[in-house]
């Protein structure tokens, strides 16, 4: 199992969904959230992550976020990104990575957003395991950047402009042939 940690906003995702429908292949696995520790073959028992978990989220309150604007990542993803309480998921990130999750950080850049589609040319839409080693990506070569602009004007057409609260986190399980997540267990903040 992969064990990730994620934040299911609270709000009506319902033009999120139809657009994530249309341009991201994990639409079917996950509904909308915010990542906050990304799929790891942890060798970790669930247990010992929740306990970690809630031990990082004990010195935590609720904060307020606001979803407004668009960017490409490194990795030809669209994301919904946040403009209020950005600073504070990324804070909240790097707390998160440390004692027994701190060797399975990968990432140096965090940007806290929803993803709301993947660009790249059929070639190398494959499986999703693919992206989950994000060292060794090589993506550029591969953005289709005709299909990410159409998308990107779409979604601007689009109202995404959202505000909620962060007060919880969902642990889930993301199984290893990426076809089913499980949510393990909600912890509050």
């Amino acid at each position: 199992m992969y064990r990730c940690l994620v934040h299911y906003p609270k709000i009506d995702t319902t033009m999120i969904e139809e657009f994530r429908k249309k341009y991201d292949f994990t639409y079917d696995l996950i509904k909308a959230h915010i990542t906050i520790v990304f799929p790891n073959d942890v060798k970790i028992s669930g247990e010992k992550i929740s306990k970690h978990v809630k031990s990082v989220l004990s010195s935590w309150k609720s904060f307020d976020i606001k979803f407004e604007g668009f960017t490409k990542s490194f990795d030809n993803w669209l994301f919904l990104t946040i403009t209020k309480g950005n600073d504070k998921i990324i804070q909240l990130y790097k707390d998160l990575y440390t004692d027994i999750l701190s060797p399975y950080r990968k990432l140096d850049i965090f940007i806290p957003h929803i993803g709301l589609g993947y660009f790249s040319k059929k070639e190398d839409k494959t499986k999703f395991a693919n992206y989950l080693d994000l060292q060794s990506y090589k993506g550029e070569k591969f953005f289709d950047e005709q299909e990410y602009k159409k998308a990107l004007l779409e979604a601007e057409k689009q109202n995404f402009v959202y505000s909620t609260r962060v007060d919880e986190l969902t642990l889930i399980d993301l199984d290893k042939s990426y076809s089913s997540i499980i949510d393990i267990e909600i912890i509050k903040l």
